[in-house]
């Protein structure tokens, strides 16, 4: 390898150098600092290796080292910095590539460890086994039951339907309840209840027992009370009756049908039974309903 003419290298300072002036020319090769013609330059074809002269080369490995030393000591300082900022941009550039293949990998993989994670974390429904049809030998036979499955000790053996409770206050089988016909059918219970409050007055004369003699005539009371009761209702029905059967009659001769309401009829009630009363009576009646009304007028005051 030929060594560079000295003579035609100069040294340019740092400051005096810039980006623009292109240390090779425009074919590509060094410029005419650094000598013309073949063999000037420091990659030379005469610098190369021949595959064949193995052992030339390994004469020459020394001189070659020490000429390139003093070849790139001779260079100038401007195309050593630019040589060295293409190596240090090539450099990051890789870096970057690199560091941006490694983020890649690292989120791809963080991505499946999650994927995982939360697929151990779902616990995995088992499908249900299908109900295999019980064997037979023949369709008259009973059905073969596994002796692995433990059997319960309480089962149906025939199955047995449910009894359904009725209410016969709701149900059409037991017809349509008519008033009027329960209680004529069950009017002897009147007669026994007569019966039984003129037994308890009997029975309360002969007791000397004040506890017992006051539960009988508690007893008593309630038994009147539901008697009165019951004889005030049938009162309110005959009166009521009568007033619908002179209001037929006066439809058939042509007039319009009147209703009463429920507090007239409660009215037509009380009228007809004062009606039937004396002046003392009716007194006395009319004096005790006007108390009655006044304590439940003072019931119903604030206190103070």
């Amino acid at each position: 390898m030929s060594n560079i003419n000295k003579g035609s290298l100069r040294r340019v300072p740092v400051e005096n150098y810039s980006d623009d002036e292109d240390v090779y020319g425009d074919d590509g090769n060094m410029d005419e600092e650094f000598g013309e013609g073949q063999g000037e330059g420091p990659y030379d074809d005469e610098g190369s290796v021949d595959g064949s002269e193995y052992d030339e080369e390994e004469d020459d490995n020394d001189y070659d080292e020490e000429s390139l030393k003093q070849d790139l000591a001779n260079l100038p300082m401007g195309a050593l910095a630019k040589a060295n900022n293409a190596l240090i941009s090539k450099s990051q550039e890789k870096e970057q590539s690199s560091g941006n293949k490694a983020e890649s990998i690292k989120s791809t993989t963080l991505q499946k460890l999650q994927e995982m994670m939360a697929a151990k974390c779902v616990k995995k429904e088992r499908p249900a086994r299908p109900e295999r049809p019980a064997k037979r030998t023949n369709k008259h036979a009973p059905t073969e039951v596994s002796s692995k499955k433990a059997v319960g000790r309480k089962r149906d053996i025939v199955e047995v339907q449910a009894i359904k409770a009725r209410d016969p206050r709701f149900e059409s089988l037991s017809g349509h309840f008519n008033e009027e016909a329960y209680r004529k059918n069950y009017s002897f219970l009147n007669d026994y209840r007569k019966d039984e409050i003129n037994m308890l007055k009997g029975t309360m004369k002969k007791i000397k027992d004040p506890e017992e003699k006051a539960k009988l005539e508690k007893t008593l009371t309630s038994m009147q009370s539901r008697e009165q009761a019951r004889k005030n209702q049938e009162h309110a029905r005959e009166v009521i009756k009568e007033h619908n059967k002179s209001e037929r009659a006066m439809v058939k001769e042509g007039k319009k049908p009147f209703f009463l309401k429920k507090t007239d009829q409660k009215k037509l009630v009380l009228y007809d039974k004062f009606s039937k009363l004396g002046d003392k009576t009716l007194q006395k009646v009319i004096e005790r309903r006007r108390k009655k009304n006044t304590q439940k007028e003072k019931r119903l005051l604030p206190n103070r």
